[in-house]
């Protein structure tokens, strides 16, 4: 496995390593899992399409890392050829969840 990048956001440190299968591992390096397993695994994107090659799944990867420690940054692509999604607002997330009918009132 290759170790590529590491962010941090709040107080937590992650990286990601890429496998000979392009799959894509993302660790919380603070707070390792007791067997060492990823917090987060994507063998491929998110819609199943398959990343084409190391450098495919590295700039998934990339876009991926971008999203988890930067609250401005978009969405991670979810298939090959497509554009990162930008990231509703969480004001907007919070309105769209308060004007639900089953929430209307709800403290």
């Amino acid at each position: 496995m290759q170790v590529i990048l590491m962010g941090d956001f709040m107080d937590k440190n992650y990286r990601y390593e890429i496998d000979e299968n392009n799959a894509v591992s993302f660790f919380d390096v603070d707070n390792p899992n007791e067997n060492g397993a990823p917090f987060f695994f994507q063998p491929d994107y998110p819609n199943t399409d398959s990343f084409a090659d190391k450098a495919d799944a590295q700039k998934w990867a990339d876009a991926k890392m971008a999203e988890l420690i930067n609250p401005d940054a978009p969405c991670a692509p979810l298939g090959f050829g497509h554009a990162s999604i930008p990231k509703i607002p969480l004001e907007q997330l919070k309105a769209q969840f308060d004007n639900q009918p089953h929430n209307i009132g709800r403290e």
